[in-house]
């Protein structure tokens, strides 16, 4: 349970002496406990499925995983949703390349004080998406060429032209109606200026 977590779980961490620069934020859009472990940094996110057990083997792409979530599991389950669902999409083959690019990209956009959501700038996932999307143009390219084409296509990218990994979703056929999501679309955000969009729900 959440209390479970923000009480049990937190005191461990609080108690354990390779954990340092633990904060926990039990009332955010996404309840998170962030701390160092051995100077390697963490976020650990809470959600609470609507299951009494969760399998080993669970398939977190099934969006029928979905159904009777609360909006801060929703966002819980999106970063590990999106991450798994980028590997699928990019391939086995081209992954290795596009996890070079991307270090590559990240460090380029950190050295010159350009990345972070919270500052307005791209953040992770962003970078993931855009570097996916080059991986998928060019699936036989070196790291090099991939680095050199990501450059190129987004300085000639005609905004606001969604980026989109795969088409976008519709709601799962069984899924009842209260649990329908919005499911973004261009013309109905026509102030989206820059849109990437997560290749899974939400």
């Amino acid at each position: 349970t959440r209390e479970h977590f923000f009480t049990y779980l937190k005191n461990d961490f609080l108690n354990h002496p390779d954990v340092t620069e633990l904060n926990a934020v039990e009332d955010a859009l996404v309840p998170i406990i962030s701390f160092d472990f051995r100077g390697v940094s963490i976020d650990l996110l809470f959600a609470r499925l609507a299951a009494n057990t969760v399998p080993r083997d669970i398939d977190i792409l099934d969006d029928n995983i979905l159904i009777g979530l609360d909006d801060a599991t929703e966002k819980s389950l999106n970063g590990p949703r999106v991450t798994n669902m980028i590997v699928k999409l990019v391939g086995e083959k081209t992954f290795p390349n596009f996890l070079i690019v991307l270090r590559c990209i990240r460090r380029w956009a950190k050295r010159r004080g350009i990345y972070g959501n919270k500052l307005g700038y791209l953040g992770g996932v962003n970078c993931n998406i855009l570097v996916a999307f080059i991986c998928q143009l060019y699936p036989k390219a070196s790291p090099s060429t991939l680095l050199f084409q990501f450059f190129r296509r987004y300085n000639d990218w005609k905004w606001p032209e969604p980026i989109m990994l795969n088409n976008i979703q519709p709601n799962p056929p069984d899924l009842a109606p209260l649990d329908h999501r919005d499911i973004w679309t261009q013309s109905g955000n026509p102030n989206h200026c820059m849109p990437i969009i997560t290749p899974a729900y939400p």
